[in-house]
Protein backbone atom coordinates (compact mmCIF):
# COMPACT_ATOMS: atom_id res chain seq x y z
CA UNK A 1 0.00 0.00 0.00
CA UNK A 2 2.80 2.44 0.84
CA UNK A 3 5.49 1.01 -1.43
CA UNK A 4 4.76 3.52 -4.19
CA UNK A 5 5.54 6.43 -1.85
CA UNK A 6 8.88 4.93 -0.83
CA UNK A 7 10.48 5.63 -4.21
CA UNK A 8 9.10 9.13 -4.69
CA UNK A 9 11.37 12.12 -4.58
CA UNK A 10 10.92 15.80 -5.26
CA UNK A 11 13.77 17.73 -6.80
CA UNK A 12 13.88 21.49 -6.89
CA UNK A 13 14.91 22.48 -10.38
CA UNK A 14 17.79 24.91 -10.28
CA UNK A 15 18.00 27.46 -13.05
CA UNK A 16 21.61 27.80 -14.06
CA UNK A 17 22.94 31.00 -15.56
CA UNK A 18 25.41 31.10 -18.39
CA UNK A 19 25.25 29.80 -21.90
CA UNK A 20 28.24 27.50 -22.12
CA UNK A 21 28.38 23.85 -21.10
CA UNK A 22 30.76 20.96 -21.60
CA UNK A 23 30.80 17.28 -20.61
CA UNK A 24 32.91 14.12 -20.53
CA UNK A 25 33.00 10.68 -18.88
CA UNK A 26 35.86 9.58 -16.63
CA UNK A 27 37.75 6.27 -16.91
CA UNK A 28 35.59 5.09 -13.98
CA UNK A 29 32.43 5.95 -15.97
CA UNK A 30 31.60 9.01 -13.88
CA UNK A 31 29.71 11.55 -15.98
CA UNK A 32 30.79 15.16 -15.50
CA UNK A 33 29.41 18.34 -16.94
CA UNK A 34 30.46 21.92 -16.38
CA UNK A 35 28.72 25.26 -16.67
CA UNK A 36 29.73 28.90 -16.49
CA UNK A 37 27.93 30.79 -13.73
CA UNK A 38 26.49 34.30 -14.10
CA UNK A 39 29.50 35.68 -12.20
CA UNK A 40 32.05 33.97 -14.48
CA UNK A 41 32.82 31.02 -12.25
CA UNK A 42 32.95 27.34 -13.22
CA UNK A 43 30.70 24.74 -11.61
CA UNK A 44 31.14 21.03 -12.16
CA UNK A 45 28.44 18.41 -11.70
CA UNK A 46 29.38 14.75 -11.20
CA UNK A 47 27.12 11.71 -11.43
CA UNK A 48 28.33 8.40 -10.06
CA UNK A 49 25.01 6.68 -10.64
CA UNK A 50 24.52 4.47 -13.67
CA UNK A 51 21.47 6.42 -14.77
CA UNK A 52 22.81 9.96 -14.34
CA UNK A 53 20.00 11.17 -12.10
CA UNK A 54 21.93 12.18 -8.98
CA UNK A 55 24.46 14.95 -9.43
CA UNK A 56 26.99 16.34 -6.95
CA UNK A 57 27.79 20.03 -7.46
CA UNK A 58 31.32 21.41 -7.04
CA UNK A 59 32.11 25.12 -7.31
CA UNK A 60 35.68 25.40 -8.60
CA UNK A 61 38.00 28.29 -7.73
CA UNK A 62 38.14 29.29 -11.42
CA UNK A 63 36.98 32.87 -12.12
CA UNK A 64 36.64 35.26 -15.08
CA UNK A 65 35.41 32.48 -17.36
CA UNK A 66 33.27 32.90 -20.46
CA UNK A 67 33.19 29.35 -21.81
CA UNK A 68 34.80 25.97 -21.15
CA UNK A 69 35.71 22.56 -22.53
CA UNK A 70 36.31 19.38 -20.51
CA UNK A 71 38.21 16.15 -21.13
CA UNK A 72 39.38 13.43 -18.77
CA UNK A 73 42.99 12.26 -19.06
CA UNK A 74 42.09 8.63 -19.73
CA UNK A 75 45.57 7.20 -20.17
CA UNK A 76 46.65 7.20 -16.53
CA UNK A 77 43.42 5.76 -15.18
CA UNK A 78 43.36 8.63 -12.69
CA UNK A 79 40.39 10.93 -12.34
CA UNK A 80 42.37 13.85 -13.75
CA UNK A 81 40.10 16.32 -15.53
CA UNK A 82 41.41 18.88 -18.01
CA UNK A 83 39.45 22.15 -18.03
CA UNK A 84 39.99 24.61 -20.88
CA UNK A 85 38.55 28.06 -20.17
CA UNK A 86 37.97 31.10 -22.36
CA UNK A 87 38.62 34.06 -20.07
CA UNK A 88 37.07 37.52 -20.00
CA UNK A 89 40.55 38.93 -20.78
CA UNK A 90 40.66 37.12 -24.15
CA UNK A 91 42.98 34.27 -23.20
CA UNK A 92 42.51 30.52 -23.37
CA UNK A 93 43.70 28.88 -20.15
CA UNK A 94 44.21 25.26 -19.09
CA UNK A 95 43.54 23.88 -15.63
CA UNK A 96 43.60 20.35 -14.26
CA UNK A 97 41.95 18.85 -11.21
CA UNK A 98 42.41 15.51 -9.49
CA UNK A 99 39.69 16.03 -6.88
CA UNK A 100 36.59 16.74 -8.96
CA UNK A 101 37.21 20.50 -9.05
CA UNK A 102 37.55 21.29 -5.34
CA UNK A 103 41.08 22.46 -6.16
CA UNK A 104 42.61 23.16 -9.55
CA UNK A 105 46.13 23.58 -10.86
CA UNK A 106 47.66 26.96 -11.52
CA UNK A 107 46.34 28.28 -14.83
CA UNK A 108 48.50 27.73 -17.91
CA UNK A 109 47.90 30.23 -20.70
CA UNK A 110 47.49 28.35 -23.98
CA UNK A 111 47.15 31.43 -26.17
CA UNK A 112 45.19 34.55 -26.97
CA UNK A 113 41.82 33.79 -28.50
CA UNK A 114 38.51 32.12 -27.77
CA UNK A 115 36.44 28.98 -28.29
CA UNK A 116 39.04 26.69 -26.74
CA UNK A 117 38.39 22.96 -26.93
CA UNK A 118 40.30 19.86 -25.90
CA UNK A 119 40.30 16.18 -26.83
CA UNK A 120 42.51 13.36 -25.55
CA UNK A 121 43.66 10.20 -27.32
CA UNK A 122 43.65 6.79 -25.61
CA UNK A 123 47.44 7.00 -25.18
CA UNK A 124 47.06 10.30 -23.32
CA UNK A 125 48.04 12.85 -25.97
CA UNK A 126 46.16 16.08 -25.41
CA UNK A 127 45.06 18.31 -28.30
CA UNK A 128 43.91 21.86 -27.55
CA UNK A 129 42.45 24.09 -30.27
CA UNK A 130 41.28 27.70 -30.18
CA UNK A 131 40.26 30.49 -32.57
CA UNK A 132 42.46 33.59 -32.86
CA UNK A 133 41.29 37.14 -33.63
CA UNK A 134 42.78 36.64 -37.13
CA UNK A 135 40.12 33.98 -37.87
CA UNK A 136 42.65 31.15 -37.63
CA UNK A 137 42.59 28.00 -35.51
CA UNK A 138 45.71 27.22 -33.53
CA UNK A 139 46.66 23.92 -31.90
CA UNK A 140 48.75 23.05 -28.85
CA UNK A 141 49.75 19.44 -28.30
CA UNK A 142 50.71 18.08 -24.88
CA UNK A 143 51.92 14.68 -23.73
CA UNK A 144 50.21 12.60 -20.99
CA UNK A 145 52.27 14.41 -18.32
CA UNK A 146 51.11 17.83 -19.56
CA UNK A 147 54.40 18.80 -21.25
CA UNK A 148 54.08 20.86 -24.44
CA UNK A 149 55.08 18.78 -27.47
CA UNK A 150 53.95 21.26 -30.14
CA UNK A 151 53.45 24.91 -29.24
CA UNK A 152 50.62 27.08 -30.53
CA UNK A 153 50.61 27.31 -34.31
CA UNK A 154 48.00 27.61 -37.04
CA UNK A 155 46.32 24.47 -38.33
CA UNK A 156 43.48 26.29 -40.12
CA UNK A 157 44.29 29.65 -41.71
CA UNK A 158 41.55 32.25 -42.25
CA UNK A 159 37.78 32.16 -42.69
CA UNK A 160 37.02 30.62 -39.28
CA UNK A 161 33.74 31.97 -37.89
CA UNK A 162 33.62 33.37 -34.38
CA UNK A 163 31.84 30.24 -33.16
CA UNK A 164 32.47 27.11 -31.12
CA UNK A 165 35.05 24.51 -32.15
CA UNK A 166 34.96 20.77 -31.42
CA UNK A 167 37.53 18.01 -31.71
CA UNK A 168 37.77 14.28 -31.21
CA UNK A 169 40.26 11.44 -31.66
CA UNK A 170 39.18 8.26 -33.47
CA UNK A 171 41.27 5.34 -34.75
CA UNK A 172 44.52 7.29 -34.85
CA UNK A 173 43.02 10.36 -36.53
CA UNK A 174 42.34 13.75 -34.89
CA UNK A 175 39.20 15.46 -36.20
CA UNK A 176 38.51 19.19 -35.91
CA UNK A 177 35.05 20.67 -36.50
CA UNK A 178 34.48 24.38 -37.00
CA UNK A 179 32.29 26.84 -38.91
CA UNK A 180 33.82 28.27 -42.09
CA UNK A 181 32.61 31.79 -42.92
CA UNK A 182 31.56 30.72 -46.44
CA UNK A 183 31.24 26.94 -46.45
CA UNK A 184 29.52 26.48 -43.07
CA UNK A 185 30.27 23.49 -40.86
CA UNK A 186 33.63 22.07 -41.87
CA UNK A 187 35.50 18.97 -40.70
CA UNK A 188 39.23 18.61 -41.20
CA UNK A 189 41.39 15.74 -40.01
CA UNK A 190 44.98 14.87 -39.21
CA UNK A 191 46.62 11.47 -39.52
CA UNK A 192 50.03 12.79 -38.37
CA UNK A 193 49.10 13.37 -34.71
CA UNK A 194 47.61 16.85 -35.23
CA UNK A 195 50.64 18.33 -36.95
CA UNK A 196 48.81 19.06 -40.23
CA UNK A 197 45.12 19.09 -41.15
CA UNK A 198 43.30 18.73 -44.45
Amino acid sequence: MYSAKRQRAVFREETLAGNCTAADVSPAQQATYGVITASGGVKLYHSRAHNGTNWDEVTTPITNAECLSLAYQKHSGAMSLIIIVDTTSGEVKRYTTDDEGNTVSVATTIGTGAHGTVCVSPNGMEYIFFRTSSSNIQRVKRDPMGNVITSASNVVTGNVSDDEIACYWRLGVVYLIYTHTTNGITIVSSSDDAETFS
